[in-house]
């Protein structure tokens, strides 16, 4: 999964759709390179960061899919995605999204850890080290537990950024989240779903399971 194309065609298949429309692309600060959008919306950095942030969900899909087509186009964006909040924002977002949704913020994830620009600012963000980006991650896994293509994407985002990131991993193994009927659910516990539920008939869900540990 480490080719932009196939990232692409993930994304389209859970919910953040990102190779359709133009961008563009000016002389100006990262977090200013827009990316426009049907009707004329423009999207930059700072502006998807903001409203994945928010508390209406109306449109986290569309701005998950500027940023997105952003990086697919320019990688060194990463940074700047970094650097304006939008891994929290992400989390945000993700605890508030389905299923679909947080396959697609989960890939997103792991398409940015493959610039090296991003990789190792994603891993040392705050979102990452207090854990609240594994903790929205956890959450979304717990709702939707046999959903294959967000528990592999889930899975493959934590492996990324705990790869050799001893804080992240920490954090990650810390991580907890609340089930209506389980109670409180640990990472632990979820990995382990994973692997029954996926973990033989998906070889890379499997790996990247067993990384996350």
């Amino acid at each position: 999964f480490s080719s932009r194309r196939r990232h692409t065609r993930l994304l389209n298949v859970t919910g953040v759709q990102t190779c359709a429309l133009p961008i563009s692309v000016r002389d100006s600060p990262p977090n200013e390179v827009a990316r426009l959008k049907d009707g004329g919306k423009e999207w930059t950095v700072k502006e998807a960061s903001r409203v994945l942030n928010a508390r209406d969900t109306r449109a986290h899909a569309a701005a998950s899919e500027a940023l997105a087509e952003m990086f697919a186009t320019e990688p060194t964006l990463g940074v700047a995605i970094v650097l304006n909040g939008g891994i929290a924002a992400l989390a945000h977002a993700i605890t508030r999204g389905n299923a679909a949704f947080g396959a697609g913020a989960c890939a997103l994830l792991h398409m940015l850890t493959t610039s090296t620009l991003s990789y190792k600012r994603i891993q040392a963000t705050d979102a990452v080290i207090d854990g609240s980006l594994f903790t929205a991650i956890i959450g979304v896994m717990t709702r939707f537990p046999r959903n294959a293509a967000l528990q592999q994407w889930a899975a493959t985002a934590v492996w990324a950024i705990v790869k050799d990131n001893g804080r992240g991993k920490t954090a990650f193994m810390k991580a907890t989240t609340m089930d209506e009927v389980a109670g409180t659910v640990t990472s632990m516990r979820v990995l382990k779903n994973v692997l029954t539920q996926f973990g033989s008939e998906s070889e890379a869900t499997a790996q990247a399971a067993i990384g996350c540990v």
